[in-house]
């Protein structure tokens, strides 16, 4: 268990008593770490994060990324139109899904490939004429395709190209399970979102049951009654708790660099 999950179940463990977390988890061959990782931490607060405050990633789609494609659903015109479909590998996207395209811009210095034409390097006439045009319209000769996320991390470029240009995709990607990586400044926020979905899940696992009395084990309902009826506004600390978390994301080294790099 890395860092991030172990502060994370910490805090659950500091602001809730833990015989109303094994009262809504019901710990038994499955511990009660794993039970709160499994409902809470994974189910909740990742896929909160993945939607609303995915990690930025740059990605050039290179040639040896594309896929041959069938041409009877995609018919090839005369000119080509080979480059449609893009599989990223692994490495390339820091072993995270792609779930967004943001952005994709031209490799300005790069070397780009014409499909039958063979290699051009960034040395030739073609290319140098082509930077000289883009460093004084400040755009590209080339148009940008739109890049569309498809499943198993698949980049589809629409419309299809007739040859092949190193585009530089900017997407977003998953976090992993574990939040490796994430940066110091994310984990107050991603603690203090974990405790506010645990508090959520208990609140709508046993208020109503509480109520009707039907809590087992001889505990004092009123007791535990007091306690999970401060939890009506766990949903709104959470989202508040969330957008702190997008914004310490945001603001991290590599995303700021990312996003200035946009803007250029």
């Amino acid at each position: 268990m890395n860092d991030a999950i172990m502060y994370i179940l910490k805090k659950i463990y500091l602001s809730i008593p833990r015989e109303i977390l094994i009262e809504a988890f019901k710990p038994g061959m499955e511990s009660l770490d794993y039970l709160i990782k499994k409902n809470i931490i994974i189910d909740i607060v990742l896929r909160s994060c993945n939607l609303f405050a995915g990690k930025l990633l740059k990605v050039a789609l290179k040639n040896s990324y594309s896929m041959q494609i069938d041409s009877s659903e995609y018919p090839i015109s005369l000119y080509g139109n080979h480059y449609i479909f893009y599989k990223i590998p692994p490495e390339a996207r820091a072993n995270r899904d792609i779930i967004a395209a943001i952005d994709i811009s031209y490799p300005m210095g790069n070397f780009f490939d014409y499909g039958y034409f063979g290699e051009v390097s960034s040395n030739t006439i073609p290319s140098l004429t082509n930077e000289a045009l883009a460093s004084n319209t400040h755009s590209p000769q080339y148009l940008p395709p739109t890049p569309i996320v498809l499943d198993d991390n698949i980049i589809q470029l629409d419309p299809p190209q007739s040859y092949h240009i190193d585009w530089i995709l900017s997407c977003m990607v998953k976090y992993d399970e574990n939040f490796s990586n994430i940066y110091p400044n994310m984990y107050k926020s991603l603690a203090e979102m974990s405790v506010n979905a645990t508090k959520m899940y208990i609140y709508n696992k046993l208020w109503v049951p509480i109520n009707q009395g039907f809590l087992v084990g001889g505990k004092s309902l009123e007791a535990i009654k007091s306690i999970i009826e401060k939890y009506e506004d766990a949903e709104e600390k959470f989202n508040e708790a969330l957008k702190r978390f997008r914004g310490a994301a945001t603001f991290s080294k590599d995303n700021l660099v990312d996003m200035i790099s946009l803007m250029l």
